[in-house]
């Protein structure tokens, strides 16, 4: 047992060694603060490093306030989906959307991406506009705004900037997976959208619409043939699940099966040619 003289001691050691862990802590802290606001492409590294995704998303998002750059830009929208700041996907990919250079920044991202992907993974990597588009779409439902989701894929797919980007086939996907949903309600936000019309035309048609969009693979270079077939995969399986969830019959249901095969037959039989 410790004499009170030893106890006393002790305490002091105690108390010394948290007054210098707390010190080194509040100093740590300081300059982890002062480094990111002076420092914030650094502190982007460095956060990014260890993991820290929304101490990282703000240091670039301070960053291209700063410079205005398509570059920075494409950084804070990247470490913003990461993150999961989901609000800030929606503005600045906007911002994005809305740069003049868009279409040729596009083309530089597409470029980069493709350059060492393998054939299989063409498709998923080959088109930034398109996931651009995708992930605008899951942020508005992972808000909890459905409506503002169902309208952005809606009049995309009215409008067909482009030909194989499938906002709707995004939103379906986020429906059908979602855990809070149930059976019932996932048929409920499903039909609602196959009922939807945009302009006079139902979903049904411009679904339609899209896929004959979609140019001949005759005579195309297999990685265009790629993207055809995985498109049209993509929009008769959407087909497949709003008009199941809108009461079509057994045939058409059928019909758009055998469509999703075929084109999955040929999108593997292209694969494994190349």
């Amino acid at each position: 047992m410790k004499s009170a003289k030893e106890q006393t001691f002790f305490n002091e050691i105690v108390k010394t060694i948290l007054k210098t862990t707390f010190i080194l802590i509040i100093g740590a802290f300081f300059c982890t603060a002062v480094l990111t606001l002076v420092l914030p492409k650094t502190m982007a590294n460095f956060y990014g490093d260890v993991g820290l995704n929304r101490a990282q998303a703000y240091c670039y998002k301070r960053v291209y306030n700063k410079s205005q750059k398509t570059e920075d830009l494409y950084n804070l929208i990247e470490v913003s989906i990461k993150a999961e700041n989901f609000e800030d996907v929606i503005e600045f990919s906007k911002k994005m959307q809305n740069e003049p250079t868009f279409l040729i920044f596009c083309d530089k991202i597409n470029e980069r991406s493709t350059k060492n992907a393998e054939n299989k993974y063409y498709v998923y990597v080959c088109d930034y506009d398109a996931y651009l588009k995708n992930q605008i779409t899951n942020a508005y439902y992972k808000t909890k705004k459905f409506d503002a989701a169902k309208d952005f894929a809606l009049n995309n797919l009215a409008e067909n900037s482009n030909i194989y980007a499938s906002e709707i086939s995004t939103l379906c996907d986020l429906i059908l997976s979602d855990k809070n949903l149930s059976k019932t309600q996932k048929t409920e936000k499903l039909s609602s959208i196959f009922n939807a019309e945009i302009d006079g035309k139902n979903v049904q048609t411009l679904m339609e619409e899209k896929i004959d969009s979609l140019p001949n693979p005759d005579g195309k270079a297999n990685l265009t043939k790629l993207k055809i077939y995985h498109a049209k995969q993509k929009i008769y399986a959407t087909m497949f699940y709003l008009n199941e969830a809108g009461g079509a019959n057994e045939a058409t249901l059928n019909d758009i099966e055998a469509n999703i095969e075929t084109n999955k037959n040929l999108y593997n039989q292209t694969l494994n040619a190349m």
